[in-house]
């Protein structure tokens, strides 16, 4: 018989499976289109800084800030005699913040902004929302205009969705902004928030097929020195197949 596929293979283009194939190849292309080509083009308009595939990105600001970039991580700067400020237009970055108490240090994503005086914390601008995590110091986070900021010491976290809806966590704060050493941790994460964040450092398109995989918890710390080795690790933990369509096209198949 013809057996299953082995894992981390290129997907053998049995008759059978020429026309899932052809639809997952059309729908890298399109998802290719939709999610980068637009989008990266208006980063790169506003962006002072940004990072690509695979490059975690070290920059000084001009303060002495220390900022560290993840993969596809673009940032925007406006610094003046009373403040600053980093918009933060797509992707994770971490900030060591240089302390300057006559201008408070601010970062905004699409829904928070964290306030800081001197101190190290990491914001997140991906889907299906914003999160602000502190490793040291005291961060003031508002998740909506007038609303009282909530004071985050280390281990503290916030995340906000799309939706509006704030909710507040705890983490290790050894283990805020870890992916700068290539490490990318999950509590209880659903697969597909992590298949993106590992998604940055595959030059490539990652497609998750199949009901209800999207949404499976997983938790773990995975090297993305092999993004697709990673991608196969979280495959094989929801006993998904994983399939190497071409060097550039993914998939993690739910079934």
């Amino acid at each position: 018989g013809e057996g299953a596929p082995v894992a981390g293979t290129p997907l053998p283009l049995r008759r059978g499976r020429r026309g899932w194939v052809a639809a997952c190849v059309g729908a890298a292309l399109a998802a290719c289109l939709a999610v980068f080509a637009l989008p990266s083009l208006l980063q790169s308009l506003r962006a002072d800084f940004a990072s690509g595939t695979a490059q975690i990105r070290r920059v000084e600001l001009t303060d002495g800030t220390v900022v560290r970039l993840a993969p596809q991580t673009a940032i925007a700067v406006d610094f003046g005699s009373d403040r600053r400020r980093v918009d933060l237009l797509d992707g994770i970055a971490v900030f060591d913040v240089s302390p300057d108490p006559s201008r408070p240090f601010s970062v905004s994503g699409d829904r928070a902004t964290a306030t800081a005086i001197g101190t190290t914390f990491e914001v997140r601008r991906v889907a299906p929302g914003d999160m602000v995590a502190v490793q040291e110091g005291v961060v003031d986070v508002a998740t909506a205009a007038g609303s009282e900021p909530a004071r985050l010491k280390a281990g503290g976290a916030v995340r906000v969705a799309t939706t509006g809806t704030v909710r507040h966590e705890h983490v290790i704060p050894g283990q805020v902004g870890l992916w700068t050493d290539g490490l990318v941790t999950a509590r209880e994460r659903p697969v597909a928030d992590l298949v993106a964040e590992i998604g940055r450092y595959f030059d490539g398109i990652v497609l998750l097929r199949g009901d209800g995989l999207a949404e499976q918890p997983v938790s773990g710390i995975f090297d993305v020195s092999d993004p697709a080795d990673a991608l196969a690790l979280i495959a094989a933990s929801q006993k998904a197949e994983f399939y190497r369509i071409t060097p550039w096209i993914l998939v993690l198949d739910g079934g």
